[in-house]
């Protein structure tokens, strides 16, 4: 009897330790998940370190592992392309070109790039020029290569020009495309007054894009007609984006007015509008921020005006235009959200990482603010790139490029 009393105690202490371990090593386990690290980050090397902001879009070639920046160094205001070597953390080349004006693209093993007066195309593994163009006048934006052949949008003004108020007349704006390996030119198209803010989409030999004064347009990749013309707003200086049928695009119908801002759903093969979108009131600026597509979902930013750090995050039907969520965010928000997965990332001062479908926050990584700059000149200035569930970005102020990894499923 005392035997079986002794076995049933010594039992009942073995369960009672059994499952406090678990318990504990459970706890840990879970205080040590994190929702994400920081893989490596980099200040800038001495030869860098007076570069004061990434002024066009990053770009990583996933094959060769490099980043892609172009900079404006702060005590020359000398504009450069630098190539940014993830694996040896060091600048692997760097070219000073006249006033970076552009967006970069890359395919294979060429950067395009546009600036004050010359297009480029360099090599990507050591910087050479392989070949460029010219203009005596003006500059190139908003490249976008597909096909073997590259989109460019060049906007011309009088050579004695030096001010601002300039006249349609005084000016000319074109869209070329170039043989995207010897730079032939293969045809030209002039555009409206203003030309294009943002690059054109392309999509199954198309392009489509929207111009200053509000038109938007469908262009024969192939030979620069017209295939459709349509009158929305007054501005449009968003980036569309295609999908199926039907291709999104945001513009502006008055200036200084409220709720002045919509995003379209436009007909891909006759330009007719199929719906509209507006934000509620007091949320009047969506054309600054490019909205995105994913799986039958559109998500699109809108600002107030007067305040830039009060903006929405909509996630809208892709077929309807109706709102599915909205997410609020008390801080300055770039360009566009990025997507991987089942999370969408927003960049800016912070960066957030939401549920893809339900809007809800997973964790936010914050950036470090210089109380002696303007918020606008720090943060995160470019959209961060994804590979292999790693979040490349550059954080302007602090001059470090980060590699965060996300370890929520």
């Amino acid at each position: 009897m005392k035997k079986s009393i002794l076995v049933l105690f010594i039992s009942m202490i073995l369960v009672l330790s059994f499952n406090g371990c678990f318990s504990q090593n459970q706890n840990s386990a879970n205080m040590s998940e994190e929702p994400y690290s920081i893989v490596w980050s980099y200040p800038l090397g001495e030869e860098l370190r007076t570069l004061i902001h990434c002024t066009i879009e990053t770009v990583i070639i996933q094959d060769k592992n490099v980043l892609f920046f172009g900079v404006t160094e702060q005590t020359t205001h000398k504009d450069y392309i630098c190539v940014f070597n993830l694996d040896t953390h060091s600048v692997q080349w760097k070219r000073e070109i006249p006033q970076v004006t552009s967006y970069m693209c890359v395919q294979d093993t060429i950067l395009y790039v546009g600036s004050m007066g010359i297009f480029y195309a360099f090599n990507t593994n050591n910087g050479d020029i392989l070949w460029q163009k010219e203009s005596e006048k003006g500059w190139f934006q908003n490249p976008v290569v597909a096909k073997g052949v590259v989109y460019v949008d060049h906007q011309a003004y009088p050579t004695d020009y030096h001010g601002s108020n300039l006249l349609a007349s005084e000016s000319s704006y074109f869209l070329y495309a170039f043989h995207a390996l010897t730079g032939e030119k293969l045809w030209d198209l002039s555009l409206d007054f203003g030309g294009m803010i943002s690059p054109p989409s392309y999509n199954d030999r198309m392009l489509y894009f929207g111009t200053y004064v509000g038109n938007a347009y469908a262009v024969n990749a192939d030979n620069g007609e017209i295939v459709w013309k349509k009158e929305l707003t007054k501005y449009i200086t968003s980036k569309t984006c295609y999908d199926d049928s039907l291709v999104y695009i945001v513009g502006r119908r008055e200036a200084n007015t409220e709720r002045d801002s919509y995003l379209y759903a436009l007909n891909a093969e006759t330009g007719d509008i199929v719906w509209t979108f507006t934000a509620p009131d007091g949320y009047e600026n969506m054309e600054d921020y490019f909205p995105i597509i994913s799986e039958d979902v559109l998500y699109a930013y809108c600002s107030k005006y007067s305040r830039s750090d009060q903006c929405m995050l909509y996630a809208i039907d892709a077929n309807t235009g109706n709102e599915i969520w909205s997410y609020s965010i008390k801080k300055i928000v770039r360009k566009h959200p990025v997507i991987q997965g089942d999370k969408i990332y927003i960049s800016g001062l912070a960066l957030i990482a939401l549920d893809k479908k339900t809007g809800i926050e997973k964790w936010e990584y914050p950036i470090k603010l210089d109380s002696f700059q303007p918020n606008w000149s720090q943060g995160i200035q470019s959209p961060p790139h994804i590979a292999n569930n790693i979040l490349y970005f550059f954080v302007n102020g602090e001059e470090i490029y980060c590699a965060l990894q996300d370890h929520t499923s």
